[in-house]
């Protein structure tokens, strides 16, 4: 993902998070099967696809992280 991208993603809901992150898990696993049947040429297919997924999961965490301070309940454990 670009900077500008990486940006959009603090701006969109959870539930769309949610649904970048399971269509990026069956992205990944595609890439995943096509590699280990030789179909897959660009490798560093799977690096990028793993690093988009991790984006997206600090986006997830961040907004998390934001609703429970506004919601003045932390739970430390």
């Amino acid at each position: 993902m670009k900077n500008k991208d990486q940006k959009e993603l603090k701006t969109k809901s959870t539930a769309e998070l949610k649904s970048m992150l399971q269509a990026g898990k069956k992205d990944l696993f595609t890439l995943t099967m096509d590699l280990s049947r030789n179909k897959l040429k660009n490798t560093s297919a799977l690096g990028t696809k793993r690093r988009d997924i991790a984006q997206i999961l600090t986006a997830l965490k961040e907004q998390q992280s934001l609703q429970l301070t506004k919601g003045g309940e932390v739970n430390s454990k």
